[in-house]
């Protein structure tokens, strides 16, 4: 939950490495966020676009400052794919074209392994962006009272359930993961500055716009 009491996560968003594991050797798959530098990965990665998605923004956000904007460069090198959203760099993995998504949404390859779809996630060993999605009742709302019952509902257990089942992961740590996916616990978070990033995301997305338009 946020520090000073303005939202609590209803939610988390596990952003990682997937891979399809039928296209992939599993002694290629990429253990870490440079990994996917190295020449035998060219055409054959994809990302989201930080203009269309915030959580991908973070992702850039961070890796930019921890790596410089020369990983970006290299990527690029690398030619990797930049697709809008979620579902687009999942359907670019589902179909082959590219076998490996970067800094994506595991909640999406969580369902297509449901249906059936041979895609592995890799939670990075250098850090795994874990970002909440919140929950706050807005200052002024009309109907404050059914906005507090709304979100204690959200951190039930019947809600917060839901998560897991559909693949995502509950914010509740008493709330286990996803079938097939590692403890909360286990998984290495990666560092997030938020207060940065919010100052900084139009800088953020000029700057990866000129390395990939």
């Amino acid at each position: 939950k946020d520090a000073n009491g303005a939202w609590v996560a209803q939610r988390l968003n596990m952003m990682v490495i997937y891979v399809r594991s039928d296209k992939v050797a599993k002694a290629d798959y990429p253990k870490t966020w440079t990994d996917v530098l190295a020449p035998k990965y060219k055409g054959k990665l994809a990302m989201t676009d930080p203009s269309f998605t915030s959580l991908q923004l973070m992702v850039v956000s961070t890796l930019s400052k921890k790596f410089g904007w020369g990983y970006y460069k290299k990527l690029k090198a690398n030619n990797i794919m930049i697709v809008p959203g979620n579902q687009q760099v999942l359907d670019t993995v589902k179909s082959g074209e590219r076998p490996i998504a970067l800094g994506a949404l595991d909640s999406y390859a969580a369902g297509a392994r449901k249906e059936g779809h041979k895609i592995k996630s890799i939670y990075p060993s250098d850090g795994t962006f874990i970002i909440p999605s919140p929950t706050a009742i807005i200052k002024g709302a009309p109907h404050p009272n059914a906005a507090k019952a709304f979100a204690n509902f959200m951190l039930s257990d019947a809600a917060q359930k839901l998560f897991p089942a559909g693949g995502g992961y509950s914010a509740r740590v008493d709330i286990g993961p996803p079938a097939n996916s590692p403890a909360l616990k286990d998984v290495k978070p990666m560092p997030i500055d938020y207060a940065a990033m919010a100052k900084e995301s139009v800088q953020v997305k000029r700057q990866f716009n000129e390395i990939f338009r």
